[in-house]
């Protein structure tokens, strides 16, 4: 029988992640991560989907804003390493699937950071709502992503940049979804959250965007 390898498995490449991910994009991919995190207000109860190696979970405790965090990372090797983390906040650790997180009540703040580019579309449209009930009535929701530009030459550059990504994940964790949404604009636009601030890292091809939640 051969080898099959499940979908989105990041666990083969864990403890390389960060470092090929320094090696491209340098300082940017961490850095673009953290830039709304002031705007939170204390003792936040905190979500994290997707969180890997959970380098974020540092400045989260510098800054002293979370009464607790749930972090949910599919990847036991990535929980592994993001429980290496030395804080003093407290953390709930959850190796699991991102539909779980209903389990664990509501929140102040859910932090998606470089993870809804593994959905396609239709899940991502039924991921905004999903998020959307995760949240208390003053919730807020980080997104952290990549794009693609929409003008010439840094749409060609990003375009070849991300085709590069989709082969290389396509081949070490079998990633399913290869293309890149205009998420900001879908989100804002689904009439369940208002865009506050957008900040851009690398060329325009990383975004982080806070929103808060609407009431309906």
């Amino acid at each position: 029988m051969g080898f099959i390898m499940n979908k989105d498995q990041f666990d083969y490449i864990a403890k390389f992640y960060d470092f090929l991910a320094a090696i491209v994009f340098g300082k940017a991919i961490q850095e673009i991560q953290l830039k709304h995190l002031e705007k939170v207000r204390k003792n936040s109860r905190i979500l994290i989907i997707g969180g890997g190696s959970g380098k974020i979970l540092k400045k989260i405790d510098q800054l002293g804003i979370a009464s607790e965090v749930v972090y949910i990372e599919k990847s036991p090797k990535m929980t592994a390493l993001a429980k290496k983390n030395s804080i003093r906040t407290p953390v709930k650790f959850v190796s699991t699937s991102y539909e779980n997180a209903k389990d664990y009540g509501q929140f102040d703040l859910v932090i998606t950071n470089f993870f809804v580019d593994l959905l396609n579309e239709k899940q991502f449209q039924k991921f905004i709502p999903f998020i959307y009930s995760l949240l208390t009535d003053s919730g807020k929701w980080i997104v952290t992503d990549f794009r693609i530009h929409e003008r010439f030459p840094l749409r060609s550059l990003h375009k070849l940049i991300h085709l590069s990504m989709v082969s290389f994940f396509r081949i070490t964790v079998n990633l399913q979804n290869t293309k890149l949404f205009n998420y900001h604009t879908l989100i804002h636009e689904s009439h369940f959250f208002q865009a506050e601030s957008k900040k851009y890292a690398y060329m325009h091809m990383m975004f982080s965007s806070i929103f808060k939640k609407r009431k309906m």
